[in-house]
């Protein structure tokens, strides 16, 4: 009833069943033009898509990935149409994508790079091509990507330049207890848990 991204997120189907809280609520927002309200960017292009093009709007949301070519082929570890979307559109290997209610696999941060999406979905070719990068930038937690991406080669890479404090805390969240095993027999010591 209050959440302004489920009644986005939900406009086709609300409006479908109930097209006069839709009208009102469309106007409750567009009066506050979206002002106060975390990610109004977003939220308003995704206000704009959902109205225009539901459809669109529901195809993108079942799929749950971020609707981007370039996303995609990191998902896809495609490595060819990867650097080719990179040199096309002059984009940096540092380069973050924008926030995407879309995108399921958001750990923290809400603007992700290139190397943490390619860490999270295990895309082992395209994390080598940044990893050798000379001007690649490593976030501070490019570990917890990779470990939530279940790729050991790449979670061995990370480890070798990465802070492993973490490692054991990223492990238990993601319920996988080879990978706590692992964690706390190599990294332990470096555990950052506090009671």
């Amino acid at each position: 009833y209050h959440s302004n991204e489920l009644f986005v997120y939900f406009l086709p189907e609300i409006d479908q069943y109930d097209s006069e809280y839709v009208k009102k609520k469309q106007e409750t927002l567009l009066i506050m033009d979206f002002a106060n309200i975390e990610n109004s960017e977003e939220l308003k292009k995704l206000f704009h898509l959902a109205k225009n093009n539901p459809e669109q709007h529901i195809i993108n949301r079942n799929k749950g990935y971020d609707p981007t070519p370039l996303h995609e082929s990191i998902r896809e570890d495609d490595i060819d149409t990867f650097q080719s979307l990179l040199s096309k559109n002059n984009f940096d290997v540092n380069h973050h994508f924008e926030f995407s209610f879309y995108e399921r696999h958001i750990c923290v941060d809400t603007n992700p790079s290139l190397i943490q999406i390619a860490a999270v979905y295990g895309s082992i070719k395209i994390f080598k091509y940044l990893w050798m990068q000379t001007n690649i930038i490593l976030d501070d937690n490019l570990l917890g990507y990779a470990i939530f991406g279940r790729n050991y080669e790449i979670i061995h890479t990370c480890e070798s330049k990465c802070n492993c404090g973490e490692s054991l805390i990223y492990s238990i969240l993601v319920y996988d207890q080879e990978l706590i095993d692992y964690n706390y027999e190599n990294h332990l010591d470096q555990a950052q848990i506090t009671p």
